[in-house]
């Protein structure tokens, strides 16, 4: 692996001019914050664009009238690097399962090293990064490790633990224990549970008046003198109310003790920066808004140091971004979701926006032992396609990332990712056909172990 990241880092030395494309996501952005603020660094030409998927529809209009001596796909490419022309002055930095190709990859599957939990994107992006002589770029691998929730377990694992040891000697992150929801640092109480939607708080989340009745009814305190209370203030006791009360709040409406796990963990804070960008989670989520909002460029200005008028518009889109998923999730817990054997699924057509399905599905996730399936429609007749199951499922041989290829590919579309969270795009039309072969897919995954 050392080898082939010395592989990147001479490519970016010797080029001179670079495209960057990266997928829309937090990591997707984190990751093209570090390889751009690389190049600006060594003083390239370079263009970065960031996308939905890549897939056969645009593949050809990426790769055609080339004018870069090298392009670098982050955060995507290795499960369609098949696909992709075989050309030298292409090359691919993801942590997706990928597939073989004589494309120059730093994939962390090649190496035996799981890219769901243990590296993302960004981490991998930060190791070419580091090769260079820019260790100063941790905090982005955070950023991004913790956007693609790498961090469920309550911490950080495998490389990316690695990362965040060099980054805390370095004095980049605090790594402190505590409850985790979104503005921990920056909001008050009542508005930072309103923001929270990883888990999604029943009552609460997208409501102030639920987040503040929450609060008076377990007795913890709106204000002291005239000063509103944050998370950051509550004492140990106060904080024990607070956890306590969310954890049956989800038990008693139907969620999980374990989708409740995540509220208590690891938090990562960047003492060198200010507001929301001090927690990764907040930074992270700033990040992702931007990217599924159709702001991309103002992510990425973000993640390479933009602290002014392109930090303003990130946190407005941010707000925007909480309203829009609070209501999609209103929307299904009104409608619930439709089951096909081990699947749960549904099917939002135009009412919820193609680039959030994924956040959605991600939210709605809790329960032990399921897979769920969440659709949008997206541009060009097509249908995006977002799925998610439990350890629990990819421990008994499900491995979502294959099953939704091979289900995307029998309805003529495309599709991969993780063994636990995967994507796909598959025509208009076709969305019950994909469910029955995703339905088939699973159980003889399942019954290949068994057996």
């Amino acid at each position: 692996m050392s080898e082939r990241i010395k592989e990147l880092a001479e490519a970016i030395s010797e080029a001179e001019r670079v495209r960057v494309i990266t997928h829309i996501d937090a990591d997707g952005l984190s990751s093209a914050g570090i390889i751009c603020s690389i190049l600006h660094k060594e003083e390239k030409q370079f263009s970065v664009k960031a996308i939905k998927q890549l897939d056969k529809d645009n593949i050809s209009e990426l790769f055609s009238n080339m004018r870069s001596d090298l392009l670098i796909l982050t955060d995507l490419g290795s499960g369609q690097a098949d696909k992709l022309p075989k050309n030298k002055g292409v090359c691919i930095i993801d942590h997706h399962q990928p597939v073989s190709s004589e494309i120059l990859q730093l994939n962390p599957h090649f190496f035996g090293i799981d890219g769901s939990r243990e590296v993302s994107s960004s981490g991998l992006c930060y190791l070419v990064a580091r090769e260079m002589g820019y260790r100063d770029l941790s905090p982005l691998a955070i950023v991004g490790a913790v956007g693609d929730n790498q961090d469920s377990r309550g911490e950080l694992l495998g490389l990316n633990k690695e990362i965040l040891k060099e980054a805390e000697k370095e004095g980049l992150v605090i790594v402190e224990k505590d409850i985790r929801i979104f503005g921990r640092q920056t909001r008050p109480l009542f508005k930072a549970l309103e923001y929270t939607t990883n888990p999604y708080l029943p009552g609460i989340s997208g409501s102030e008046r639920g987040a503040i009745e929450f609060l008076e009814e377990i007795g913890v305190p709106l204000k002291r003198g005239d000063k509103w209370v944050r998370l950051v203030d509550l004492t140990e006791e106060e904080k024990k109310k607070v956890l306590t009360g969310l954890v049956m709040r989800i038990v008693k409406t139907g969620g999980s003790v374990e989708s409740a796990k995540v509220l208590v963990g690891e938090v990562y804070t960047f003492p060198a920066e200010k507001g929301m960008l001090r927690d990764a989670k907040e930074y992270s989520t700033l990040l992702n808004a931007c990217g599924r909002r159709g702001f991309p460029g103002v992510g990425i200005a973000v993640a390479m140091g933009d602290r002014n008028e392109n930090l303003r518009k990130a946190e407005s889109i941010l707000d925007e971004y909480r309203r829009e998923v609070s209501e999609a999730i209103e929307l299904l817990q009104k409608e619930g979701l439709k089951e096909k054997g081990i699947l749960k699924y549904f099917l939002a057509g135009d009412r919820i926006r193609d680039t959030v399905i994924g956040t959605v599905t991600s939210m709605l996730m809790g329960r032990r032992e399921e897979v769920l399936v969440g659709m949008a429609n997206s541009e060009n007749g097509k249908v995006k396609v977002s799925a998610r199951t439990t350890r629990e499922l990819t421990n008994k041989g499900v491995n979502l990332g294959i099953a939704l290829r091979r289900a995307a590919e029998s309805v003529g579309g495309d599709g991969g990712g993780h063994s636990v969270a995967a994507g796909a795009k598959i025509p208009r039309g076709r969305e019950m056909d994909l469910i029955e072969f995703l339905e088939k897919e699973i159980e003889r995954q399942v019954n290949e172990i068994d057996g």
